[in-house]
């Protein structure tokens, strides 16, 4: 089996490779992304004019009790991070963009999914399951399991087994458990990265079906901004974007969308 474990041990020492540099290979793409400014009558908006939109949001959701923050700080969020239940607020980071379609897309993209998510709406629900938790899961069971198996391969077993007489630790030596559920994490986490992005149409696609009365009543000088703004954002198919953070003010990140986690 000592043959077993040190093939194992080298495809986990790959796999650790392989998820450097996916990040690193995003972080290039990211950097080569052009965001195009948007043609538009405003090329600002005013805070009045935000806070104003926000408010009237806030109704159209009907989420009158939520505490909805814009701008308080600059350091990134991901758009499944801003909501705290507990204290029923929503802390949008201000993003200085290049157009007025790109921002307003951007806040009202993080009310509406925050909001929808303290509702309990069933289908972002299974959205935060599966691009928050299941990752988050993955990911710890993965880095323990390969410390572990990294530890139980250098520890000195023979020693150990005959001081203790365990059972399970002759079981734990002998055969390579963790090794294998390292193994087996790293391939959910490869298959989950890839498989969350199709979920990105369709959450676009019920943002959009949601809000367009809001934008048809309450957006009409920027309604072709925000479509736009949409039209950038589906054009870009990742929903899980991992990449280096450097420095993580928004104001060193390329917008690429609301609903790509960075």
């Amino acid at each position: 089996m000592d043959s077993l474990t040190k093939v194992l041990l080298i495809a986990l020492v790959l796999s650790l490779i392989v998820l450097l540099t996916l990040r690193l290979y995003n972080t290039f793409v990211l950097n080569r992304v052009v965001v195009h400014e948007i043609n538009s009558a405003d090329s600002n908006i005013s805070s009045g004019k935000i806070e104003s939109i926000i408010a009237k949001f806030k109704t159209y959701l009907r989420a009158e009790e939520l505490n909805i923050s814009y701008g308080e700080n600059e350091n990134y969020l991901r758009v499944n991070q801003m909501l705290n239940k507990k204290h029923k607020t929503i802390a949008i980071p201000k993003w200085i963009m290049p157009s007025v379609g790109y921002e307003l897309d951007y806040i009202l993209a993080s009310i509406w999914f925050n909001t929808k998510l303290f509702q309990k709406d069933s289908e972002i629900k299974k959205f935060q399951l599966i691009i928050k938790w299941i990752p988050l899961l993955l990911h710890l069971v993965y880095y323990i399991t390969i410390v572990i198996s990294f530890l139980l391969y250098f520890l000195n077993k023979e020693e150990i087994v005959q001081s203790t007489g365990s059972k399970f630790l002759i079981f734990i030596f002998e055969k390579p458990v963790f090794e294998l559920i390292a193994v087996t994490s790293f391939l959910a986490i490869v298959i989950v990265i890839f498989a969350s992005n199709n979920l990105k149409m369709r959450l676009e696609e019920k943002y959009e079906m949601e809000i367009i009365q809001f934008v048809k009543n309450e957006c009409e000088s920027y309604k072709k901004d925000i479509s736009a703004a949409r039209i950038y954002s589906k054009e870009f198919g990742k929903i899980d974007f991992k990449i280096f953070k450097f420095n993580a003010k928004t104001s060193n990140l390329k917008f690429v969308g609301p609903f790509t986690l960075l």
